[in-house]
């Protein structure tokens, strides 16, 4: 492959990245539209129609830490040849799951992280590891790629926007139309 083409596809891997780096600000910038407009009860408060321990917070703090599997393997490793992500290492902060200020504050830093990897391509290799239960118990790795992983939290922060909706709707308070639509629901939607 001559250089110039090799140029034009990493352009357009890095364009990939940007696409899904803004797509996953813009998702997280509804979620955190919907809670700054939330009391602090209504944020904790344990709707037992879902099933036991099921809160907005805890949702929240589930994404939060996704975002942190992500973007604390950029800090510790400083972006060598690739970065290795382990979802299942979660931190599972209670003050982030309890308080909303708390969630607001971790949720607003993930903006400036994410910019951050706009300069990479979308083929950077990230090493994947996650824990396996059924059938078996024990680990696998994987290789995956920055693109496919900004894609991933985009999908998982979706999902679980959509089980805040459904939590707020149990709760008698109408959420934002967009909170957790996926991004082809509203394209057949016409949104």
């Amino acid at each position: 492959m001559e250089e110039a083409d090799q140029q034009s596809i990493a352009g357009v891997n890095c364009d990939i990245t940007l696409t899904l780096i803004r797509e996953n600000i813009a998702l997280l910038a509804e979620l955190l539209d919907q809670l700054r407009r939330l009391d602090d009860g209504l944020f904790a408060r344990e709707c037992a129609d879902f099933g036991a321990g099921q809160t907005i917070g805890r949702h929240c703090r589930h994404i939060c830490d996704h975002y942190d599997a992500l973007l604390r393997s950029i800090d510790s490793e400083g972006l060598g040849s690739s970065l290795r992500v382990d979802y299942d290492e979660r931190a599972r902060c209670l003050d982030t799951e309890q308080h909303r200020s708390h969630c607001i504050r971790r949720l607003e830093g993930y903006e400036r992280l994410l910019k951050r990897l706009s300069r990479f391509d979308a083929e950077y290799p990230v090493h994947l590891s996650a824990d396996v239960h059924i059938g078996s118990t024990g680990r696998v790795a994987m290789l995956s790629s920055l693109g496919r992983e900004l894609a991933f939290l985009a999908s998982h922060t979706t999902h679980h926007c959509a089980l805040v909706a459904v939590l707020l709707q149990s709760q008698s308070h109408e959420p934002a139309w967009e909170l957790g639509r996926a991004a082809a629901t509203r394209l057949h939607e016409g949104a």
